[in-house]
């Protein structure tokens, strides 16, 4: 049993009893005032403990589950242990009762110590063991920056805290205990129009129960910028699927400001160019043996200023294609199709395009048009023929030649069939389920087409025991199918077990685990019990879909395992 130091309020913690040296859980319940009355947030619970270092981080669940946000932050003791605080924010004020479960989800060894992190935990009413810090900005470096705030992160082993502190004043902020490194950020207009440049001291502060802490910015200089918003306006085919080389140039110097590629209907932010000159905006592609090109001059001023390239800035002209060639495509295709393989070459210094269209067919088929000597980076996009995806191998370089020797190979391999027994013709989406409201308004106002649930008491096989009912697939049955009876319009809602005849995902020693002759088996049967169940409650024509352990072949490869292995 643990105690906190403040409001006197009990709980018990205990190590999950499936704990091993790399994964465990920390169990708080029964949370009560000493008097054994109820224990009532308003905002958040306040949590304490230490842990075995985790460096995956801590997870955080609920049993009843509730909408609870964590925040979840640590220190570093020694090399084994942490100390954890975290705080629980609920969205209502919130009475606990005593079966609530919180679960810490920690990828640490729990088993070394359990009695030493259990009694380390403690509870704290809508607080945590906090000082003050003192953030001083001097005033406003340039007139730009009148009323804005300077943000300063304090950054623990979690989550960063972030202090947004007026200028030109001292303000006191209240802060968990510990230990944080402390940076700021640079003081800017939202355009990056005006920057002050700041710095903060100390670069690192413990902040200690009760205890003040004084943190101090400065400005070190302020810099006045233009700012662009080049924006390539929606165009016609066919450079309305490609993207544009665009490039800044300061006319003075010939010097390229900014450069990068932008499609279509699409706002390009370019910052922090010199506030004063005139540039080119320069937007090209050569597309096809077409060269396509934009120009607009442009006056810099310390402002953000709007350049707009529209489909009648562009030019075109036909590129001279002396000394260009033919350029083949073999197809070698698992089954003919009247489809279409979309092929798109672009030179490795992306500024010409090639792009053609290839029937799904076995054969020899050509370029339309002849193709510039230069190496080229190559695409080609997987097709769907009646509701079977083929993907497209093909290299994904090629060096067209000057002699006219290159050709680009396309190969399509058979891939999965979309059409899924249970699952609709389109592409559809599902949701993990907690099976609290079997009525799935959630369900229902998203049209889900699948609901997820994992199997049997503890989500996990339940290795220790044969399970004589399922309410778990039960349940997910039912509630699939009054999902289904809501939505009407014949769409199917497809109830999806998670099961696991070897648990895999909790991690562990994957030997161990293949072992286990007698987990194994109980596994096994609650499987069995959960198709039969399945079969027994479903009203659909395929009553329920099985994903079955998950995480198995990764942890297999990890180890490795490979197919050969004898079970024992």
């Amino acid at each position: 049993m643990s105690q906190a130091a403040k409001k006197n309020i009990l709980c018990d913690a205990i190590v999950s009893p499936d704990a091993t040296e790399f994964y465990g859980r920390l169990i708080i319940s029964r949370i009560r005032y000493a008097d054994d009355s109820p224990v009532t947030i308003q905002k958040f619970l306040g949590v304490v403990f230490k842990s075995p270092t985790s460096e995956q981080g801590i997870g955080f669940d609920s049993d009843p589950w509730i909408s609870i946000l964590p925040d979840v932050n640590y220190d570093t003791i020694d090399e084994k242990t942490i100390a954890v605080r975290a705080a629980l924010s609920y969205e209502n004020s919130h009475t606990f009762d005593t079966q609530e479960k919180l679960i810490f989800e920690i990828n640490g060894n729990l088993t070394d110590r359990p009695d030493f992190y259990t009694a380390s935990v403690e509870l704290f009413v809508d607080e945590l063991p906090s000082g003050t810090v003192i953030v001083t900005c001097p005033v406003a470096p340039d007139t730009a920056f009148t009323s804005f705030k300077q943000t300063v992160h304090l950054k623990p082993s979690g989550q960063a805290i972030d202090l947004t502190a007026p200028l030109g004043a001292n303000t006191s902020f209240t802060v968990p205990c510990g230990t944080y490194a402390v940076t700021v950020d640079e003081l800017t207009t939202p355009e990056q129009t005006v920057v002050a440049t700041a710095q903060v001291s100390p670069d690192a502060v413990i902040v200690e129960l009760d205890k003040k802490t004084p943190i101090i910015v400065t400005y070190v200089v302020v810099n006045k910028y233009a700012a662009l918003d080049i924006t390539i306006e929606v165009l016609s085919p066919p450079v309305d699927k490609e993207e544009l080389h665009v490039k800044v140039v300061e006319d003075s110097t010939n010097k390229i400001l900014a450069e990068f590629f932008s499609a279509s209907n699409h706002t390009n932010k370019v910052r922090r160019i010199p506030s004063s000159g005139t540039v080119d905006v320069n937007a090209e592609i050569t597309l096809n043996n077409i060269k396509y090109f934009a120009s607009k001059s442009q006056d810099l001023s310390n402002n953000l200023i709007q350049v707009s390239v529209a489909q009648a800035d562009i030019t075109e002209e036909k590129v001279d294609s002396s000394g260009f060639v033919s350029l083949p495509v073999e197809v070698d295709a698992a089954v003919d199709s009247d489809q279409a393989i979309s092929v798109h070459l672009r030179s490795i210094d992306k500024d010409v395009v090639y792009t053609q269209a290839i029937k799904a067919q076995t054969g020899t088929q050509t370029f339309t048009v002849p193709v510039a000597p230069t190496k080229y980076t190559v695409q080609a996009t997987n097709i769907i023929d009646k509701g079977t995806v083929y993907v497209v191998n093909v290299a994904t370089t090629l060096e067209v030649k000057g002699d006219g020797s290159a050709k680009l190979q396309l190969e399509t391999q058979e891939g999965a069939n979309l059409k899924v027994h249970g699952f609709p013709d389109f592409l559809s989406f599902g949701g993990l389920s907690n099976l609290a409201d079997l009525s799935g308004p959630a369900f229902v106002a998203a049209r889900a087409s699948s609901v997820f649930k994992y199997a049997g008491d503890d989500g996990a096989g339940d290795p220790d025991k044969y399970l004589t009912d399922d309410p778990a697939t039960v349940k997910t049955i039912q509630l699939a199918n009054n999902v289904k009876n809501q939505l009407g319009d014949h769409q199917q809602v497809l109830p999806i077990m998670i099961s696991y005849t070897c648990n895999f995902s909790g991690g562990g020693d994957v030997l161990e685990h293949l072992r286990n002759e007698q987990g194994l088996t109980h596994s096994f049967a609650n499987l069995i019990l959960s198709l039969k169940l399945a079969k027994e409650h479903g009203k659909q024509n395929v009553p329920a879909g099985y994903i079955v352990n998950p995480d198995f072949l990764g942890e297999c490869q990890k180890k490795p395992i490979d197919i050969g292995y004898e079970m024992p």
